[in-house]
């Protein structure tokens, strides 16, 4: 099939346990295959490798909690609520036998999922996922709150494409991957930028991590 005709791909929502997710239906013959992206991040991460995949696969990516276009509460940043919330997109949705890939924390959730439903994956694709060590007790507070002030929030968006720029994937930093980079941004009132997960749950979801 030639991109001009493949077909669109279906923008939508699932609710899961209250919860909504927003996803991408990418279609596609083949298997399911669903991507999870990483930290402070959104489905769109994965654009550009889409039209390689769909050749083989059918495509499912959604947004976890708190980032993205999904809902965003106060609670449930642990390992575990984030791989019950994939298991509950995986059965409204009626995904069965899926390969999962995931970057980043979405390796660490497609991994706790594996171990919680052995039997669900076809197989996982885990891509940047490691965990670091512990830190010690009486300095891992002020490592998390260092982290979470790294994160950008209230930052002008000509600042912010700059901080994007100066960081060592920066170098290939096309328009393109700018623009997808940045949906995992939103704009606020006062016309500054920040991250849709925020500093509170991004230092939420680094606390579990560790205590994973």
């Amino acid at each position: 099939m030639n991109p001009e005709e493949e077909p669109a791909a279906i923008q939508s929502t699932v609710t899961v346990d209250g919860l909504r997710l927003a996803y991408t239906d990418w279609g596609g013959s083949g298997r399911n295959i669903v991507l999870l992206h990483g930290l402070n991040s959104s489905r769109q991460i994965w654009d550009l490798v889409i039209p390689l995949l769909r050749q083989k696969w059918r495509i499912l990516a959604p947004d976890m909690r708190g980032h993205g276009d999904s809902d965003k509460p106060d609670e449930g940043y642990d390992i575990s609520a984030f791989a019950c919330d994939l298991h509950g997109f995986l059965t409204a949705l009626e995904v069965s036998s899926p390969l999962l890939v995931g970057h980043s924390l979405g390796a660490i959730v497609v991994a706790e999922y594996a171990k919680t439903y052995p039997s669900s994956p076809r197989g996982l694709v885990l891509v940047d996922g490691i965990i670091p060590p512990a830190p010690p007790p009486e300095a891992q507070e002020k490592i998390l709150d260092d982290f979470a002030r790294s994160v950008p929030d209230g930052i002008a968006l000509k600042e912010l494409k700059k901080e994007l720029r100066s960081r060592p994937m920066g170098r290939f930093m096309t328009p393109e991957i700018e623009a997808i980079v940045l949906r995992a941004f939103e704009s606020l009132p006062d016309n500054t930028w920040r991250t849709k997960l925020g500093r509170a749950n991004t230092k939420k979801i680094l606390t579990a991590i560790w205590n994973h």
